[in-house]
């Protein structure tokens, strides 16, 4: 009889992958290669069956990924009133 927790050769499985948060707290607006760097991790993240969250997203970027019809591809983070719907 196996664990659940081992695979067939005896290796531990690997826990399911969290999700990611990306704090913008204190930053300012991403330029071009914050928003490389976040598309990239989002498409790493659904590659993996995880969302990529940002929390407290100044309202600029927030623009920026609406303009580009990218505001689906994230989740916004509830952080004491400051999240964007």
């Amino acid at each position: 009889m196996r664990s659940k927790n081992v695979s067939a050769g005896g290796a531990p499985l690997l826990e399911p992958a969290a999700d990611v948060v990306i704090d913008f707290t204190d930053s300012a607006p991403v330029d071009l290669g914050g928003l490389t760097l976040l598309l990239t991790a989002q498409q790493m993240a659904q590659e993996t069956d995880r969302k990529v969250w940002l929390r407290a997203l100044p309202h600029r970027t927030w623009q920026l990924l609406y303009a580009l019809g990218l505001e689906d591809c994230f989740e916004l983070f509830p952080a004491g009133g400051e999240a964007m719907n």
